[in-house]
């Protein structure tokens, strides 16, 4: 998808559809910035385990009952949403949830 949106990009430019400034427009944007930079750090948390000891300590609480898992996602989420931003929280936990729904047996987009 990103390659298609990208190769878009240069085919406007290309075809004089776009200039050079409309192009590079949307990079410049805050929020681009910050969602790239929200994939680093989601990455990061993957590589370094840290979504593992997440996931493991969620398991502890709730256990492999689906509807206490979502419970206890549900007051983990809405604490960390009180001092850092949505964006950033899902970008934190979205490798511990899918870690957790492995480990847990269930599918990742029911959690």
């Amino acid at each position: 998808v990103d390659l298609v949106a990208l190769l878009v990009l240069i085919a406007l430019l290309g075809t004089g559809v776009i200039t050079e400034s409309e192009a590079l427009a949307g990079f410049s944007n805050r929020t681009v910035i910050s969602i790239g930079a929200l994939f680093i750090v989601g990455g990061a948390v993957f590589q370094t385990g840290l979504a593992d000891q997440i996931a493991n300590r969620i398991l502890k609480i709730g256990g492999t009952s689906y509807t206490r898992l979502l419970l206890v996602l549900m007051l983990f989420v809405a604490l960390m949403s009180a001092f850092i931003s949505s964006t950033g929280v899902v970008a934190l936990l979205l490798p511990s949830i899918i870690r957790l729904a492995a480990k847990a047996r269930l599918a990742p987009s029911r959690l």
